[in-house]
């Protein structure tokens, strides 16, 4: 296994991080008959609510904390994100350089965004007097759809019912995130 190391500067110009992400969920490392089989992660067609479960996999600070890939957890906690951009999401998801670019999946195992942003706590708490903790943002996957389309990608967008285990989930679509270096 280890990390993807994308050497092809073009690739990034023509789909940019986030068809990327994508790209490699959708169908593996280019290296990917050294890995197992990826599984296609649906995108959620539709608007996640407040208070909604979701976690992230990723690879967060891999100078601390190892290659491993890492789940993290947590909620939607607004609709919209910085001065209420309607593109975005705040979660309280744990997030860390690394992470950027990967998924919010919901507990029906599907993406309802991209990890983008994290609040800048020093910036924070030097303008109000107060520390920020876990305000994260990510793009909401409906505005990710013209990137997508527009590259040609193929995708699948669902909209399920039916609640899934987290852990299965993150177990189901490990191999499905991976860390990717551009060189």
């Amino acid at each position: 296994d280890g990390p993807c190391v994308i050497e092809k500067p073009e690739l990034h110009v023509k789909l940019n991080a986030v068809g990327i992400m994508y790209w490699f969920i959708s169908h593996g490392s280019p290296r990917s008959t050294k890995r197992a089989p990826t599984v296609p992660i649906p995108l959620f067609n539709g608007q996640a609510s407040r208070g909604e479960e979701v976690f992230t996999l990723g690879y967060p600070l891999i100078s601390a904390q190892g290659q491993e890939q890492k789940a993290t957890l947590g909620r939607i906690n607004a609709v919209s994100g910085v001065n209420n951009d309607v593109r975005f999401y705040q979660v309280d998801t744990p997030i860390q350089p690394g992470n950027s670019g990967g998924p919010i999946i919901n507990s029906h195992g599907e993406v309802v965004g991209v990890v983008t942003a994290t609040l800048d706590e020093i910036a924070t708490l030097r303008e109000s007097g107060a520390l920020g903790q876990n305000v994260n943002y990510a793009v909401k996957i409906a505005y990710i759809f013209p990137i997508l389309n527009s590259s040609g990608l193929d995708f699948s967008v669902t909209s399920e019912n039916r609640k899934l285990n987290m852990i299965k989930i993150a177990n189901m679509y490990e191999k499905s995130v991976f860390m990717v270096i551009a060189k």
